[in-house]
C-alpha cells in the first residue's frame, strides 16, 4: 500500500508539474472572432468564439456593424481588433466595445465596426473582427499586450493608461505620450524582459463619428537599451487632410514559439518588389508550420502584396490582421485568409494592399497576424445572424 501511494503521489507531482510549466499562448488570449460579409452576413468557415455559444451580427445602419460574442467570461481586461477587404474601401474605425446584456438577459462581449469610403461616406464593406484578452487568469500571458490609448489629447500630453484596457505582462506601467497632432508614443514598461522577440503590431483607430486611419511608424520591445517596449503611432484624415488626432487601440503578438494555430510577420518595405514567391523570413516572423512567402503582383490596380503561409489543406478559415509601417501609408486592406483553386493547398493566401495618402498603392512595411483558433460549438448552441433595420 506503501509502494502504491508513493506512485500515486509520484504521478499527482508529475501533472501538477507539467500543468504549471504550461504557458499561455497568443491562441489563449482570442476570445472569439468572425469575417462578416457586406450585408451583415457571419461567414461560418471564419467563425470561433472561445465558450461555443452564439455568435450574432447586427446591422443596423450602411457600413456599422456590431458583432456579439455571447457568454464569452473574458480573462481580465479586453480589447477589439479589426481589418477589412475591398479596394473601394478607405478604411474601417472601432466605434466602441464592451459588455453587454440582451432583452433576454444573455450577457455578450461586443464590438461596433464602422467603415466607410475615400471620401468618408458609410459603406457595407467586408471586415473581420477580433476580441482578445489576457489569456490567463492570472495575468502572466507573455506573448501578447495591448491597451487603448482612452484619449486623443490626454492632459499635458500625457496619459497613464494602467487601469484602462490594458494588458502588460511585464508588470511595469502603461503610458501614452502625445508628440504633437496625431503623433503618439506608447510605452510597455518592463514588456521587454518577459516578451523578447518574434513581436508584430497591429493598430486601429477609435472613432464614434470620424473617419480615421491609425499605423505603427516603428517599435523596438527595449528601447534605448532598457526592458521597456515603445511603439510610435500615426493617425490621419481623410485623404490630404494630413495628420489628426486620434483614440485608437494598439496590440502587440508574439506567436512564436508555443501557438500552432497563429502566425505572424513583419514584412519589410522594399523599392522594387520581386513578383515571384521570396521567402520571408527574421526575428519578427513565425509560422509553426513552415515557410512564409512574398511577392508583388502589379494588377491593373496599382498591385498588392501577396502573402502566403505553409499550413495544413484540411486546416479551417481564421481572420488576419494587417497594419502598416511607414511614415507616408495612410492604410493597408487586407483579404480574409483563403486557398485559391489555382494554387498550392498547402499553403493559407493572403493579400494585401496598403496605399499611401494619395491612395495609391504601395510596397512599403506592413505587419500581418493570421489566427486560426477552432473548435466546435456546444451541441445545444448555434451560430446565428440577427438583423435590425
Amino acid at each position: 500500500m506503501r509502494i502504491l501511494q508513493t506512485l500515486l503521489s509520484f504521478v499527482l507531482i508529475a501533472a501538477l508539474s507539467t500543468e504549471a510549466e504550461a504557458q499561455p499562448s497568443f491562441n489563449d488570449a482570442v476570445m472569439g472572432y468572425a469575417y462578416v460579409n457586406p450585408a451583415g452576413s457571419l461567414q461560418f468557415d471564419h467563425l470561433y468564439q472561445r465558450e461555443g455559444t452564439d455568435v450574432v451580427s447586427l446591422h443596423p445602419l450602411t457600413g456599422v456593424h456590431t458583432v456579439q460574442f455571447h457568454q464569452v467570461v473574458p480573462q481580465g481586461s479586453f480589447v477589439p481588433m479589426a481589418s477589412w477587404a475591398g479596394s473601394s474601401t478607405r478604411g474601417c474605425t472601432i466605434r466602441g466595445y464592451g459588455f453587454g446584456l440582451t432583452p433576454e438577459f444573455t450577457t455578450h462581449r461586443w464590438a461596433t465596426i464602422h467603415c466607410f469610403d475615400e471620401n468618408g461616406n458609410s459603406l457595407n464593406v467586408w471586415h473581420q473582427v477580433m476580441l482578445v484578452d489576457e489569456g490567463s487568469a492570472n495575468g502572466n500571458n507573455t506573448k501578447l499586450a495591448f491597451t487603448d490609448s482612452q484619449e486623443a489629447l490626454p492632459s499635458g500630453n500625457f496619459l497613464d493608461l494602467s487601469n484602462g484596457s490594458t494588458h502588460n505582462p511585464g508588470g511595469g506601467s502603461t503610458t501614452l505620450t502625445r508628440l504633437g497632432t496625431g503623433q503618439y508614443h506608447v510605452t510597455f514598461n518592463d514588456l521587454g524582459a518577459v516578451m523578447t522577440h518574434g513581436a508584430t503590431v497591429q493598430v486601429i483607430p477609435y472613432s464614434v463619428t470620424e473617419p480615421r486611419a491609425c499605423r505603427v511608424d516603428d517599435w523596438t520591445l527595449q528601447f534605448a537599451g532598457s526592458n521597456n517596449a515603445r511603439v510610435r503611432i500615426h493617425c490621419r484624415g481623410l485623404s490630404g487632410s494630413g495628420l489628426v488626432d486620434s483614440r485608437f487601440v494598439v496590440l502587440l503578438t508574439s506567436t512564436e514559439p508555443s501557438s500552432s494555430t497563429a502566425a505572424s510577420a513583419a514584412f519589410p518595405g522594399q523599392s522594387t518588389a520581386a513578383t515571384t514567391w521570396t521567402p520571408v523570413s527574421g526575428p519578427d516572423v513565425h509560422n509553426p508550420h513552415g515557410d512564409v512567402e512574398m511577392r508583388w503582383d502589379p494588377g491593373p490596380s496599382g498591385g498588392s502584396h501577396q502573402v502566403r503561409f505553409q499550413w495544413p489543406s484540411d486546416s479551417e478559415g481564421g481572420v488576419v490582421f494587417a497594419s502598416p509601417v511607414f511614415e507616408s501609408l495612410h492604410n493597408c486592406i487586407n483579404s480574409s485568409p483563403h486557398r485559391p483553386s489555382t494554387e498550392s493547398a498547402d499553403y493559407i493566401y493572403v493579400n494585401v494592399v496598403c496605399l499611401n495618402n494619395d491612395g495609391e498603392s504601395s510596397t512599403s512595411s506592413f505587419n500581418l497576424l493570421l489566427t486560426e483558433v477552432s473548435s466546435q460549438p456546444l451541441p445545444d448552441h448555434i451560430f446565428s445572424d440577427r438583423f435590425e433595420p
